[in-house]
């Protein structure tokens, strides 16, 4: 892979890629940044508008957490382990346990 420059905008590709975009720009007699740009400027053109404002309040984490585990049984929520923060590399990634 290659590192590219268009216009301030960062993008990385294969040799053949960038060869290919060379030859096809050549074929239509523009540059390869004026043929990335054209080719980004479509993906842009038929992409959907995002809104510029979020469409609601930004909640604190623990809301959302919270609205998350609403819904869970209280049986699964029993299966939870008790040391589940203290110890989230041992469940996680099977570390032996700190307090062992």
């Amino acid at each position: 892979m290659t590192e590219g420059n268009l216009h301030g905008y960062h993008f990385a590709a294969s040799t053949a890629g960038r060869s290919q975009a060379g030859r096809i720009g050549t074929g239509e007699g523009v540059s390869t940044d004026t043929l990335v740009r054209e080719a980004l400027d479509k993906i842009l053109a038929d992409a959907p508008d995002l809104p510029s404002e979020p469409k609601c309040e930004p909640r604190p984490i623990w809301d959302v957490i919270l609205d998350n585990m609403a819904d869970v049984p209280p049986d699964e929520f029993a299966k939870l382990p008790n040391d589940g923060a203290s110890e989230h590399d041992h469940y996680l990634y099977g570390h032996p346990k700190r307090d062992q």
